[in-house]
């Protein structure tokens, strides 16, 4: 796991540069398949579609507190107990590790029922299927980012801790 001194926001524009993928087009795209505008999964690769999911409570006006899971890594999401201002929902990953989430449970399972159908429609316009290659990988670059891809989830996860403001 490493740390990054960037905001999530940021982030997610360098790895949507990095996949050469237009985010204000796969947010319209992902708005228009699912019928809402706000926070829809973002598709990078077979191998990388972010989930958002609302992972902290935020600290004062335009704290971002979104926080993003590879629908590859998510396993499943078990209800907790209701109790103001913690986590309602325990997403499991597939690595083994657990993260609180305010979502509602049932809300945590309608995020992943509509990224599965952003999946599906990416695979369809990519003319691709679940097990294909990673994507727009150049070659002695596969490897970094299938890291990459893998400690993704852990600073997004993570990026709670700082104390600075998000750009968002």
């Amino acid at each position: 796991m490493f740390e990054l001194d960037q905001s999530l926001k940021s982030l997610v524009i360098k790895i949507a540069c990095y996949y050469s993928v237009d985010l204000k087009a796969a947010r319209k795209k992902s708005n228009a398949i699912l019928s809402r505008s706000l926070n829809p999964p973002l598709p990078f690769s077979v191998k990388l579609l972010l989930v958002p999911f609302k992972m902290r409570c935020p600290r004062f006006p335009k704290d971002g507190a979104t926080g993003y899971i590879n629908l590859t890594d998510y396993a499943e999401a078990v209800p907790l107990e209701p109790s103001e201002g913690r986590p309602r929902t325990l997403i499991r990953l597939k690595n083994g590790q657990s993260l609180g989430c305010y979502h509602a449970f049932s809300k945590c399972q309608q995020l992943i029922r509509d990224a599965k159908l952003i999946k599906q429609q990416y695979l369809t316009v990519q003319g691709q299927s679940a097990q294909g290659d990673p994507g727009q990988l150049f070659e002695g670059e596969v490897e970094k980012w299938q890291r990459l891809d893998k400690q993704v989830i852990i600073f997004l996860a993570n990026n709670d801790t700082d104390d600075t403001p998000d750009d968002e």
